[in-house]
């Protein structure tokens, strides 16, 4: 139960800009909700291996969607035909925690018969990595997200 309608125009030969509408109905007991999210990207070839994503995307309130809102920015670099890494950086809003996080992209593909494309994103699970070999055992506490802290000086 999902509707998209999907535009993209290549404008030049180097950028090309791509827009989404994409409504979903929610439908749970006692919860009954159309969302509607919006997405965005441009793509610019900086060279023939180099090409630059900007891209964004907007939710009008899916509480089950943690990244509903989201933008940022990459850089394909395509080593052979078949092989490529993409990196970049993306700043989503976490509905869940109600806070802005930022994941870094890190992501290699490979092309199969230049008509499918295998990619998968390992950028958050570096930053897990990294994190873990900088802080060690600190703050991996409960992973259940606290009530936010009403600090009322009583004097």
């Amino acid at each position: 139960n999902e509707v998209s309608a999907l535009w993209s125009q290549q404008l030049t030969d180097r950028f090309s800009l791509q827009a989404a509408v994409v409504t979903t109905p929610l439908n749970m007991e006692f919860f009954h909700r159309h969302v509607l999210q919006l997405q965005a990207q441009m793509s610019y070839r900086l060279t023939e291996q180099l090409t630059l994503h900007l891209f964004g995307s907007y939710d009008t309130g899916n509480p089950y969607n943690p990244y509903g809102r989201q933008w940022g920015g990459s850089i394909d670099w395509r080593i052979s035909p078949r092989f490529g890494l993409e990196g970049g950086v993306r700043r989503s809003y976490n509905a869940v925690t109600g806070r802005w996080e930022t994941l870094p992209i890190v992501a290699p593909y490979y092309n199969v018969n230049g008509k499918f494309r295998l990619q998968i994103d390992t950028g958050p699970l570096i930053q897990q990595l990294i994190r873990g070999a900088v802080y060690g055992n600190e703050g991996r506490g409960n992973p259940t997200i606290a009530p936010p802290k009403n600090h009322i000086d009583i004097r």
